[in-house]
C-alpha cells in the first residue's frame, strides 16, 4: 500500500527541526528502529541546512523546502524539493575517511553519512526544482 505525506517548510535554520520531526514520526510510523530513525533525522538535517545554508545562501525567508515521504512495498522514500541554483551534491567525490586530518578538504561530510545512512540517494533537476531523493528499506 502507497502512503504519502507532506511538509513544506520556509528555508531557514530555524525550521529544519520541523522536517527532522515530520520524517522521524513517519518512519517511527512504518515501524523504524530507533536507530534507523535517528539516521533518518540526521540524514534530514544535513540536506535541509545544506539547502538552506547553500541553495539559498541563508537568504531563505521567502524560499521552501518540500519534504515528502511516501512508501512504495519496503521502501521509504524522502523526496527534498527546493528552487535554488541547480546542483547535484552526489557529484563532488566522497572525503577520504582514512587521510590525516591535515591532508582532508573542508565540507563533504555531511552527504557523506547521508549515503551511508540511506540505502540509495539519488538526485535530478526536473520542473526548475532540485529534487534529492533519498530511500530506506524497512520491513513490516
Amino acid at each position: 500500500m502507497v502512503h504519502e505525506e507532506r511538509l513544506q517548510i520556509v528555508a531557514i535554520m530555524e525550521n529544519v527541526e520541523k522536517a527532522c520531526e515530520f520524517v522521524a514520526k513517519f518512519a517511527r510510523d512504518l515501524g523504524f528502529s530507533e536507530e534507523m530513525i535517528h539516521r533518518c533525522w540526521i540524514s534530514v538535517d544535513e540536506v535541509c541546512a545544506n539547502v538552506i545554508e547553500h541553495g539559498y545562501k541563508e537568504n531563505g525567508h521567502h524560499e521552501v523546502i518540500d519534504v515528502i515521504c511516501h512508501t512504495d512495498a519496503n521502501l521509504l522514500i524522502i523526496t527534498f524539493m527546493d528552487d535554488s541554483t541547480p546542483f547535484n551534491p552526489l557529484i563532488k567525490d566522497d572525503p577520504d575517511p582514512y587521510a590525516l586530518l591535515e591532508d582532508r578538504e573542508v565540507g563533504g561530510w555531511g552527504i557523506f553519512f547521508v549515503k551511508k545512512f540511506m540505502d540509495n540517494v539519488t538526485y535530478r533537476y526536473q520542473n526548475n526544482r532540485n529534487h534529492l531523493i533519498l530511500e530506506k528499506y524497512y520491513s513490516h
